[in-house]
């Protein structure tokens, strides 16, 4: 379970900012894309700790903007930000002028930037933030669903907070969409993370991995041919029963 939390952090039970979100003009806050994401991006942490295991090392080249796990596996590596335990404060890479990152390893930042000056997300464009407990699985999330990476990761930073990276490798498992297996494991998500409408959340992901979606009043069907995984929920859109046909 440690492993789990450095890979996709443990969202539950923190305080619910809803309140305090900022109304952006596409009707979206910042919580709820990040779990327009959610869904894909855990299947893609999934497969990177099958790949490297759970006792596992690594080190980062900057230089080079590569990450690289057990001495055998090389991904290439955007620094997204770091967060500070000393005050809880996150800082994006592309305004991180000090440690005087290598431009190549900042294009993913710079994308996130210029997609949150575009939809009016200021936690994209401020340069530095005061943020709740796992803020930087948050926007791993976002940016390993909004760029289509193939995950993120969080590393120490020396004690005292964490670097955010996104991962690109053709050596980490693809999603495959013909396997619906993965989708059974959505109430595991839930258990990690605080997704406030799993009925959302759910259609989000099922059309990220381009099934076909049937939604009822409480029920979504996602089908890709004869197989299918059907999610029922409650009048509060909480997810109840999963159960597959695959």
């Amino acid at each position: 379970m440690s492993l789990f939390k450095n890979l996709f952090g443990n969202l539950y039970n923190q305080e619910n900012s809803e309140n305090n979100a900022k109304p952006k003009p596409d009707g979206k806050s910042f919580d709820e894309l990040f779990e327009s994401y959610a869904g894909l991006s855990f299947e893609k942490q999934m497969n990177l700790l099958d790949v490297i295991g759970e006792d596992h090392t690594w080190w980062l080249d900057v230089d080079k903007g590569v990450l690289s796990f057990n001495e055998n596996l090389d991904c290439r590596a955007q620094i997204i930000g770091t967060l500070s335990y000393n005050d809880n404060s996150w800082l994006w890479g592309w305004s991180n002028t000090k440690s005087e990152l290598p431009e190549h390893v900042l294009q993913h930042a710079k994308q996130l930037k210029k997609w949150g000056e575009k939809n009016a997300i200021y936690e994209l464009t401020d340069e530095r933030l005061t943020v709740e407990a796992n803020f930087e699985h948050k926007v791993g999330v976002l940016a390993c669903g909004y760029l289509d990476t193939s995950a993120y990761y969080t590393m120490d930073n020396g004690g005292n907070g964490v670097i955010v990276a996104t991962l690109q490798s053709d050596a980490l498992p693809k999603i495959n969409i013909e396997n619906l297996l993965p989708i059974l494991r959505f109430s595991e998500l839930l258990s990690a993370v605080e997704i406030h409408n799993h009925k959302e959340a759910f259609k989000n992901y099922a059309m990220s991995r381009q099934l076909k979606v049937d939604v009822t009043a409480d029920t979504i069907r996602a089908s890709l041919g004869d197989k299918a995984v059907i999610a029922k929920f409650d009048s509060s859109d909480r997810l109840i029963a999963l159960e597959g046909k695959i």
